[in-house]
């Protein structure tokens, strides 16, 4: 049995493409291995001192002062009501130029607008909870909230001129729709 030029060169093919892929399994197993005795070090470093990676004292002392302080939620409840006005508005003024209704220089107040929430969300933010920062920048937000409403108002009236009006469209369907049911009856009793 001899072998012809063409089967030498497949044999040689296949002994190259298992060695290659030989190389590559040994690659991904050693990477593995070195993955896994990192997470095994990390592991027993936490076991063997758990608290050492983190400071207890601080945490708790930050927990109390934001998570554990009613005051920390009401602010946190005004931001949020501030940010849904701000994302409204700024989504009505959106839809109302994509519509091409007239919105006038409502994209640029707002930009405005939004630069301004983020001054006051600031504030909110770093108030911490104390009664005189909170109030000024609770005052603030219900600034901005309000011209929210407003700017959202204001697109949604120019939405509803651009509107136009659907009765004659639907009575118009509706025709037509009877016209065909007729026409398709008519022919069947013809055939």
């Amino acid at each position: 049995m001899t072998l012809t030029q063409a089967e030498h060169v497949a044999v040689v093919l296949a002994v190259a493409s298992l060695l290659g892929v030989s190389v590559w399994i040994g690659l991904v197993v050693a990477r593995l291995r070195r993955r896994w005795r990192r997470r095994q070090t990390l592991l027993q470093r936490v076991v063997q001192r758990p608290l050492a990676f983190i400071p207890v004292s601080r945490v708790s002392e930050s927990v109390t002062s934001t998570v554990g302080s009613p005051s920390w939620w009401a602010v946190q409840r005004d931001r949020h009501s501030m940010w849904r006005s701000v994302a409204a508005a700024r989504r009505a003024v959106s839809v109302a130029a994509r519509a091409d209704a007239p919105v006038g220089d409502l994209p640029v107040l707002t930009r405005q607008l939004q630069r301004a929430a983020n001054g006051v969300d600031a504030a909110l933010r770093a108030s911490g909870g104390e009664r005189r920062l909170t109030r000024d920048a609770t005052a603030d937000r219900v600034r901005i909230e309000r011209a929210a409403s407003d700017i959202h108002a204001a697109a949604m009236a120019s939405l509803g001129a651009m509107r136009p009006d659907v009765q004659p469209v639907v009575s118009a369907i509706s025709v037509e729709v009877t016209a065909l049911a007729a026409g398709i009856q008519a022919a069947r009793f013809t055939a």
